[in-house]
């Protein structure tokens, strides 16, 4: 209503020249364009996008890339741990947001993906090392939908 009697006030010609789609835009838009910039680039329904998705992801994890997992994860993304505990997008983001500013060497993942239409599962292995420095094998399993142009994860499952 406040820009509807300020817009009336205006001299047509100042209202002319006015940018008003800014002010007017859908604030999803933007953060969806912010997304896109973000995410893995370059999506296909096909086994390299999941498999360079789930390096990003674990990347991002590592290095504290908040930004890029508020894009990857919905709200509704659990995770389910090898003990039973859930985790949700927003816990997943908080513990990573621990990490920012580090830059460690981001390990291989072995990751096998099953396609089924617009559904994808990716089974991964990873070779990471505990607090005290000893070698452990990570393995975990992500599941998928294909839509807008982009793959979204809704669950996953450490083993």
């Amino acid at each position: 209503m406040k820009l509807a009697l300020l817009l009336a006030t205006l001299p047509l010609p100042l209202l002319a020249a006015a940018p008003l789609a800014p002010a007017l835009a859908d604030p999803t838009a933007a953060a969806a364009t912010d997304c896109a910039a973000v995410q893995t680039q370059n999506q296909r329904r096909d086994e390299d996008s999941i498999r360079r998705i789930e390096h990003d992801w674990l990347a991002a994890e590592l290095q504290g890339n908040t930004r890029y997992l508020e894009c990857l994860l919905p709200a509704g993304y659990v995770n389910i741990h090898d003990g039973g505990q859930t985790r949700g997008a927003a816990d997943i983001i908080a513990h990573s947001a621990k990490n920012q500013g580090k830059h460690p060497d981001i390990p291989a993942i072995d990751t096998r993906v099953v396609l089924e239409g617009a559904a994808a599962t990716a089974y991964s292995v990873t070779q990471t090392h505990d607090k005290d420095g000893q070698p452990r094998e990570v393995r975990f399993v992500d599941s998928f939908t294909f839509r807008d142009g982009a793959w979204h994860p809704y669950c996953g499952i450490d083993l």
